[in-house]
């Protein structure tokens, strides 16, 4: 699995505002969002299936330090 090139950016006000259709977006396949803050990346908000996936290969590979 590889998880999807990121949807879009959206500034963190934004993203409150919109946040229902941000989710269901994502987990009809519209791929990972960014939320920045003063144009730096926050958090991303992604698909359950994509944090299932990125925890599994973390155990592989090991968390980051």
């Amino acid at each position: 699995m590889v998880i999807k090139k990121f949807q879009k950016r959206v500034e963190e006000t934004r993203a409150r505002e919109e946040l229902s259709a941000l989710i269901e977006a994502i987990n009809t396949g519209g791929g990972a969002v960014e939320i920045t803050d003063n144009d730096r990346v926050a958090a991303v908000l992604l698909s359950g299936k994509d944090y299932e996936w990125l925890c599994a290969c973390s155990k592989k590979v090991g968390a980051p330090k």
